[in-house]
């Protein structure tokens, strides 16, 4: 894959604003914007195309933590937390959340590269879901920013 960071996400929300189905929107190293999963998404509901939210970074920022709230051993909702791809600063007040914040807490997060202090970003992720919704997010790649000074 040819994956440079992820930038937001785009997910289904049931009736009490729980998460059903997620994907998730990244930008590539020719600052495209792709999709994970590719043409498809996780979760219960696929074919559900109503009560769709999606959230974007800010210009020039990427992800490097996102909180999962799990209840009933499923993902009922997100907060995404950004920095700039540039200057590396965290974006104070920015993070973002979708979803039901009602639940047990779980976060990943990517820290700067401990020599050079470049910025680390999640890049990829994959999914653990059936048809009663997303189980569970894993990372699986983080890219670090060569372009930071």
């Amino acid at each position: 894959k040819n994956i440079r960071y992820l930038v937001g996400v785009i997910a289904n929300l049931d009736e009490s604003k729980k998460i059903t189905t997620l994907q998730f929107i990244y930008k590539d190293k020719n600052n495209k914007i792709k999709f994970v999963p590719k043409n498809k998404k996780w979760g219960a509901k696929l074919l559900d195309n109503t009560n769709v939210k999606t959230i974007n970074s800010p210009d020039n920022c990427g992800i490097y933590k996102i909180t999962s709230f799990i209840k009933n051993e499923k993902i009922v909702g997100l907060k995404l937390y950004y920095k700039h791809t540039l200057t590396n600063k965290k974006l104070d007040k920015k993070e973002e959340t979708i979803g039901s914040t009602r639940g047990q807490q779980y976060s990943v997060e990517v820290l700067n590269d401990t020599i050079t202090k470049k910025p680390y970003f999640l890049s990829d992720v994959n999914s653990i879901y059936n048809n009663t919704g997303v189980l569970g997010l894993i990372v699986t790649k983080k890219s670090i920013n060569n372009d930071y000074n």
